[in-house]
């Protein structure tokens, strides 16, 4: 537990083997060991069952987008992982409303796409992340203003869809209330795996895309690269001082930031 929630291991929920809360072994049909349901209770099987409700929900949301417009690729995830919520986040409300979206077993709202190109696509926030020549986009759902400036857990996935000016890459989350993750979603240099858990997935980008000229001098579509590698790190706990507190707490979380 950490202050109150449940933290699951991403690499063992990602291998779909062994107990998400401590590695070991269970049986195939139980969601984790019997010493750590003992220990938890209920919660951590409701836990579970949320992370699954919302990964098939994914895969399900992802088939019905590509009957639009847009084609969009799974390059890796869902992976559960905590990130930092942008106090500056941006609510994006599509024109159209939400629909068919889906609530799990413990009533949190699954706000996935729906449908292709602006359809059926539920509010969320656009977090834009810096990277060598531009921005990788990352999309986070099912987050509400109150999580600004705040640590959040998501399942998060790397994508690519086709646009005009070419092929990108981007980040889409889903706010998981239940649990927390020992993993830490990062983005670094391009090449650069430094830290990064080698049970994750992690991926290098190279988006190469046109890019409008900006003045009458320039009507020619110009090229721009865009570079970054994506990963996750682990989420340690780190002592503080002897006498030191931070929050009523004697340790402290130490993030690494995208």
């Amino acid at each position: 537990m950490n202050n109150g929630a449940i933290v699951l291991k991403a690499e063992i929920l990602h291998k779909g083997k062994g107990c998400p809360v401590c590695g070991g072994e269970k049986t195939e049909l139980a969601r984790t060991c019997r010493s750590c349901s003992e220990r938890i209770g209920h919660e951590v099987t409701a836990a579970v069952d949320e992370i699954a409700a919302l990964t098939v929900a994914a895969a399900e949301a992802h088939k019905l987008a590509n009957a639009g417009n847009v084609r969009r690729e799974v390059i890796f995830g869902p992976v559960l992982a905590q990130t930092w919520m942008n106090r500056n986040a941006e609510l994006k409300t599509p024109v159209q409303p939400a629909e068919n979206v889906v609530k799990g077993p413990m009533g949190l709202l699954n706000s996935l796409a729906v449908g292709g190109a602006g359809k059926g696509i539920a509010s969320y926030f656009s977090m834009p992340k810096s990277v060598s020549g531009g921005i990788l986009n990352l999309y986070v759902f099912g987050a509400t203003e109150a999580d600004k400036g705040k640590e959040i857990t998501v399942l998060v996935e790397l994508k690519t869809k086709q646009t005009k000016s070419g092929l990108v890459h981007y980040l889409r989350a889903e706010k998981v209330d239940a649990v927390k993750s020992n993993a830490h979603l990062c983005i670094q240099r391009i090449n650069d795996f430094t830290g990064y858990l080698g049970n994750l997935p992690c991926s290098d980008i190279r988006d190469l895309i046109a890019k409008p000229g900006q003045s009458w001098k320039h009507t020619q579509p110009r090229e721009r690269l865009i570079e970054c590698s994506v990963g996750f790190k682990a989420v340690q706990e780190v002592a503080l001082p002897e006498g030191v507190t931070l929050n009523g707490e004697k340790k402290y979380k130490e993030v690494v930031t995208a």
